[in-house]
């Protein structure tokens, strides 16, 4: 028996959670070191440690991470519908003036609005006009003349656009993509935790297997040159030297079967940390001590939290609540009350009064109106995003429900395991005791070499099951703590800041 792969007495475990305090004793027994190939250089690896490194590299974050940026830049889009807008004009031109007369007319016209988050635009704007004429048509008249203006307007809406929806309902739109592209950003981490998870255990499970089989052939080519000797010495009989060394062939046949898919693996492990594909590595169970499994209470509420799709289904409904918002506004008439003040300033000569000089204040009040007569498109809109809404609140709820079950069901996972590992640690230590006592019996000739073989073969496969059971365990541990968030809180800080290429 390898002492490597000795497993403790099954009374170390008393409590049905203390599985991480073994598995912290095991990280080191399990998957110690490569016996075929892998230099004593080769660096042992725990999940957590794969994970952040395949994190850095992972071309799918980055592209999640700019999906996030570019739909925060929706945000700002929506912002800019409050900045000012300034527009100007000018120009110079002859045309016939309204009495028939051929005039040479200067302008310049600049204006500055600004709708309000309340709704409510404001505008200002400044204008100059200088006319000449050839001829005066009346010598009260000044020609040439000059006509300065500023005004100060200001426009509410009464019915569409009341409480500026449009930026209102935009922003809130806008924050819904940007918290769906969040969502879709975590759920992009947790498949590639999953796919890292799903390679790194089925590695370390070759890796044990691995060690299994060479504990085998250590057990195997002992047997042997015993049986050998025992020949050598007319004790054994020709029937158990060929029983010994068939079982030391099987034994290595089984390992170079491994060998090959160890080497598959190593190199798929490598590949996702973006290494050499022939570089040394030993996967092993890393201490789980720390990370104590929650109440189901607390497990649930954790688990919602980082829920992807929740977060991407409550983004949705969001989305739709906002849309529905500003396709009711959209629905309504155009009514608006739009008051405007300002000044006027007359400048010329004139052939009577010689040169004028007047500035009047002036102002106006009036209302515009715009209407649709029948079903508009904002109508049939309405009605088209009410079911969006009804479609992603029930979907909501189901995937609420889902996600109750699947955590309900993967701790009950924990469980079981765990329960199956201690039974698994008990199976071994029964059949060690087997192999004990069959080898006493053997060497003083009660129990024949077959026998052994049998109980040696029933002692490897119990080891390999412990340490199966050892694999699965931590391997249901990972997908809880997946799925409650517990890497994505630890990791996630590192695909956010992580500078663009």
């Amino acid at each position: 028996m390898d002492s490597r792969t000795v497993v403790p007495d099954q009374r170390s475990f008393p409590t049905r959670l203390s599985f991480a305090r073994h598995a912290a004793w095991r990280c080191g027994v399990l998957l110690a070191a490569s016996v075929f190939s892998a230099p004593l250089a080769a660096e042992s690896l725990t999940y957590s440690n794969m994970l952040g490194r395949v994190v850095d590299l992972d071309a799918s974050l980055d592209v999640a991470r700019f999906q996030l940026e570019r739909a925060r830049e929706e945000i700002a889009k929506v912002e800019a519908q409050l900045a000012w807008t300034l527009g100007a004009q000018g120009g110079a031109g002859r045309d016939l003036s309204t009495f028939g007369l051929l005039t040479d007319r200067r302008d310049v016209t600049v204006n500055a609005d600004k709708r309000m988050s309340f709704g409510t635009q404001f505008g200002v704007g400044a204008g100059y006009q200088r006319d000449d004429s050839a001829t005066t048509i009346s010598p009260l008249l000044p020609n040439p003349s000059e006509i300065t203006r500023a005004d100060i307007s200001l426009r509410q809406p009464l019915a569409r656009g009341f409480g500026n929806p449009d930026y209102q309902e935009g922003r809130v739109i806008a924050e819904a993509d940007a918290a769906a592209a969040g969502a879709e950003q975590t759920a992009t981490f947790d498949q590639v935790a999953r796919r890292t998870a799903e390679v790194f255990y089925s590695a370390a499970f070759t890796f044990a297997r691995l060690r299994n089989a060479d504990a085998a052939i250590a057990r195997a080519e002992r047997l042997n040159d015993y049986v050998r000797n025992n020949q050598r010495l007319g004790i054994a009989e020709e029937k158990d030297r060929l029983q010994a060394e068939a079982q030391l062939m099987a034994a290595r046949a089984d390992r170079d079967a491994l060998v090959v898919a160890w080497t598959q693996q190593r190199t798929t492990l490598n590949r996702l940390m973006v290494r050499a594909w022939d570089a040394p590595i030993e996967p092993v169970l890393a201490p789980l001590a720390a990370r104590d499994i929650p109440e189901p209470d607390a497990l649930q509420t954790q688990a919602a939290k980082h829920s992807p799709d929740l977060a991407r289904l409550q983004a949705r409904v969001r989305r739709a609540e906002s849309v529905i918002e500003r396709s009711r506004d959209a629905a309504r008439d155009q009514l608006d009350a739009v008051l405007s003040v300002g000044n006027r300033n007359v400048t010329g000569d004139t052939g009577t009064f010689g040169s004028v000089d007047t500035s009047e204040r002036v102002g106006s009040l009036r209302l515009e109106y715009r209407g649709v007569m029948g079903q508009s498109a904002a109508d049939v809109e309405l009605n088209q995003v009410m079911l969006d809404r009804s479609i992603a609140l029930r979907q909501l709820e189901s995937a609420r429900l889902d996600l109750e079950y699947s955590v309900s069901g993967l701790r009950a996972q924990v469980d079981v395991a765990q329960a199956a590992y201690e039974q698994a640690l008990a199976r071994v230590k029964a059949e060690r005791a087997k192999v004990e006592e069959a080898t006493i019996r053997y060497r003083t000739g009660r129990s024949d070499t077959q026998q052994l073989i049998q109980f040696e073969n029933d002692a490897r496969l119990a080891e390999l099951l412990a340490d199966q059971q050892a694999i699965e365990l931590a391997r249901r541990i990972v997908e809880l703590e997946t799925v409650r968030g517990q890497y994505w809180t630890e990791l996630g800080p590192r695909v956010t800041a992580r500078e663009r290429p």
